[in-house]
């Protein structure tokens, strides 16, 4: 990606809430730094434990999405006297509220809104040095670039003996195709923690991720597969 961003950085926004999912499941069942939360069928957000990074995806009728987020070293929108505006030019279906509240406490370091097929952001101005948009969300990036990303980010998680990349893979498939249970959550998890390696406890908690994802129905609790293509 390039530094700062651009909105032809991003894969369209279903790609990028495939994947979303994919990251949130998989890294709370191995228990990584960043915690995950959704929010019905509309929204994942992640934050960073360390403090890192933050990022939101967020999904609207008509096809449209918004990503926000921040990277406390790469986002330099939000610092000097004057922050640049980061929601200017955007569309009236924002949550215009929230967002101004979060732009105030300079807690946006980037804001792409997708409709109409394709991303938007607010103009940067000339000498602007990075956004934090590639460093906080590497793979959100289009194409295999992106999923390449998305495999390194989970195969980071506990370094398994072996290449996850199949698995995760067909994962994401199974995102895509809203057929996602707790089988699909265990499989991926093994891929990426091996049994032999883990005590009793993490076992449990994996368990208890499984259990979650089993009882989800990702066509109405996560809207997967609810977007063009």
């Amino acid at each position: 990606m390039r530094r700062p961003g651009v909105p032809e950085d991003l894969a369209d926004a279903g790609e990028l809430w495939d994947r979303a999912v994919t990251l949130a499941l998989a890294t709370t069942a191995v228990g990584d730094g960043d915690e995950y939360t959704f929010k019905g069928r509309t929204s994942v957000h992640c934050w960073n434990s360390g403090g890192a990074y933050w990022w939101r995806l967020e999904r609207f009728d008509g096809d449209r999405a918004l990503l926000t987020g921040q990277d406390s070293d790469g986002s330099h929108t939000h610092l000097g006297r004057t922050p640049v505006d980061l929601l200017d030019g955007g569309p009236p279906w924002l949550p215009w509220e929230r967002l101004r509240a979060d732009a105030a406490d300079r807690l946006l370091g980037y804001a792409y809104w997708w409709q109409d097929g394709a991303w938007a952001r607010a103009a940067y101005p000339d000498g602007l040095s990075d956004d934090g948009l590639g460093m906080s969300v590497p793979w959100a990036a289009p194409g295999g670039a992106g999923v390449r990303k998305t495999i390194e980010r989970l195969a980071s998680l506990i370094h398994p003996d072996d290449d996850p990349a199949d698995e995760v893979l067909r994962f994401l498939g199974r995102v895509r195709e809203r057929t996602v249970d707790g089988a699909a959550v265990g499989a991926l998890a093994d891929a990426l923690y091996p049994p032999v390696l883990r005590e009793d406890e993490e076992e449990e908690d994996i368990d208890a991720v499984v259990d979650v994802a089993a009882g989800l129905t990702l066509a109405r609790d996560l809207g997967v597969a609810a977007h063009a293509g």
